[in-house]
């Protein structure tokens, strides 16, 4: 748990050095991301985009909140069940990604995020109540105080780690998902982080996608945390930082790869992240599904705060 700690905190670093990408017109889709385990982990293939996002787009069913002795308790309950919920059917999101903003909404606990890289802003949406609320992502941020998730983090400083990739590509040829015909391929990764005075770790990765051609864009400009919290997260932690590492001449990076080369900025359509080691158990799968993908303009209205939403603390 420490080196998987370890690991999320040199991503903010890593990102806050990755300028953000500015595309006109940007992109907007629908994912969903599920997780598998063992042999469901090791043989997961794309499915049926469509009912799998109309299954996890659900509704949570919201407990009523209680205070009292119990209080706490009931509230952990209810978040142990809504991430029961997530494992068993996915986390159904969609995206709107152009210029120098991004919104991601989860469709299950109706909330969005509105990301502006221009701003350094990051608001949180409650679109059930109509509330909002701002927070910058340069300003530290406190440890949350009572029940509840926790805040965001602040921005980490550079602490000279070096990251060596071993890289395995292999071509699994076409394949029909939906209405589109997508070129797949499988990518084995081995990713060792090493940090000035300090033991060296290794994690294990083996990635499948399935691409086709319209460009992807990818927001990055630091001090944001993933919505996927545990082992999920840090596979797809080093899924973008492997991503990356491939698209930039970084010096942090050292790769080396073989077999051959992947196409660089396409969309994908299916991506499965087996990841082991340092925090992530063997066998272990975050499986991404995006569809429905589409143009949008930076001015699209989608980035703004609804007049009607009252801003909270």
């Amino acid at each position: 748990m420490k080196q998987l700690l370890g690991l999320v905190g040199l991503l903010s670093i890593l990102a806050t050095i990755v300028p953000a990408a500015a595309a006109s017109p940007g992109i907007a889709y629908d994912a969903v991301t599920k997780f598998a385990l063992g042999s469901d982990a090791a043989s997961a293939q794309p499915g049926t985009f469509d009912t799998d996002f109309q299954t996890a787009s659900q509704p949570v069913q919201q407990q009523p909140a209680r205070g009292g002795l119990f209080g706490g308790l009931n509230a952990a309950m209810a978040q142990g069940m809504a991430m029961a919920n997530m494992m068993k059917s996915g986390l159904a999101e969609r995206y709107y990604i152009a210029g120098q903003r991004q919104r991601v909404d989860n469709l299950a606990a109706q909330t969005a995020t509105i990301l502006d890289c221009q701003a350094r802003t990051l608001a949180t949406l409650d679109l059930k109540n109509k509330t909002y609320k701002v927070v910058s992502l340069d300003a530290p941020q406190q440890p949350a105080i009572g029940r509840g998730g926790a805040a965001p983090q602040a921005i980490a400083t550079d602490d000279g780690s070096r990251i060596a990739m071993t890289i395995t590509n292999q071509a699994l040829g076409p394949r029909q998902i939906g209405p589109d015909l997508a070129d797949g391929y499988r990518s084995d990764i081995s990713m060792t982080i090493t940090r000035p005075g300090s033991q060296s770790f290794t994690t294990q990765m083996t990635t499948t996608e399935y691409l086709i051609k319209p460009s992807d864009y990818t927001l990055v400009c630091g001090g944001v945390a993933s919505n996927v919290t545990g082992p999920g997260a840090a596979a797809m932690s080093q899924y973008a930082m492997a991503q990356r590492a491939m698209a930039t001449n970084n010096p942090r990076f050292t790769v080396t790869s073989t077999g051959p080369a992947l196409p660089q900025g396409r969309f994908s359509l299916f991506t499965s992240i087996t990841a082991g080691g340092s925090g992530a158990p063997a066998g272990f799968a975050s499986i991404i599904e995006r569809g429905h993908e589409r143009a949008i303009a930076d001015d699209d209205p989608i980035f703004t705060i609804p007049p009607d939403f009252t801003k909270t603390n």
